[in-house]
């Protein structure tokens, strides 16, 4: 007896899971013959869907990324902007206030920070130099009139480092929980499509050449998730191998 197989839909990352249930819904939808045997099914399937669909929005924009940029860019333009002033004292070529930028022009070229750097990374390197400027080359900052500079810098990277330490703590609790009941709910309305095809199939005599193709369809996107996603996840992480299927899921969305 043909129908529908299994999948164990729990094991798929929450990219894999959408793509492979947007595939289903979207191949389904664009079949007339299901419109009508699942006119109740199908638009419960969209709504699942679509909750899922914003869950995994929120999860890579949190209300703390907006934050976290426009502390970035003030620390950044505080950076660069005593990066210059040390600079332009170096011009002097003797007294003091060359003496003092020589010693600071040292100490960023110890750093090496790049304000393209992940923002961990920077983070971390700054707090640090930050803190050098503080103590150990008070003396030069202060000679030259950069303490605004470094206030700024301060200012900025503290609140880079409060943003970051916030948004890893909603993402690690909120927006987890609300994944998994999305993905609960879509995987609820999936399987009562799953049931009623396979069902349909043994009783709706007139249609057998139509629910052969969609359970062969879907069986062959089960087949792909199987082999690309929960397979190859086992073997990457046994020894980091992957298979070379190249077979592609309709409309991927999230990889």
């Amino acid at each position: 007896m043909k129908k529908i197989n299994t999948i164990d839909t729990h094991s798929l990352t929450n990219g894999a899971h959408y793509n492979f249930m947007e595939a289903i819904y979207t191949n389904l939808n664009s079949i007339l013959l299901y419109g009508e045997k699942l006119s109740t099914e199908l638009p419960a399937f969209k709504t699942a869907l679509d909750s899922e669909d914003a869950v995994l929005v929120l999860s890579r924009k949190s209300d703390k990324t907006d934050e976290i940029a426009n502390a970035d860019k003030a620390r950044d333009n505080a950076y660069v902007g005593y990066k210059y002033a040390v600079k332009g004292f170096t011009y002097l070529g003797s007294g003091a206030q060359y003496e003092a930028a020589k010693v600071l022009s040292q100490h960023l070229t110890d750093y090496q920070i790049d304000t393209k750097m992940s923002l961990s990374r920077q983070t971390g390197l700054m707090t640090n130099f930050i803190e050098d400027l503080e103590s150990t080359y008070s003396e030069q900052v202060e000679s030259l009139g950069l303490t605004p500079f470094v206030t700024m810098m301060k200012d900025g990277n503290e609140k880079v480092k409060a943003g970051l330490q916030s948004r890893d703590n909603e993402r690690a609790g909120q927006t987890k929980a609300a994944m998994l009941s999305a993905r609960a709910d879509t995987d609820a309305a999936y399987q009562i499509i799953v049931d009623k095809i396979n069902a349909l199939y043994l009783v709706d005599t007139t249609n057998t050449n139509e629910y052969v193709t969609t359970i062969d369809e879907i069986n062959a996107q089960i087949k792909h998730y199987k082999e690309q996603e929960l397979t190859k996840k086992s073997t990457q992480q046994e020894n980091n191998g992957s298979d070379g299927t190249t077979y592609q899921p309709f409309y991927p969305k999230y990889l």
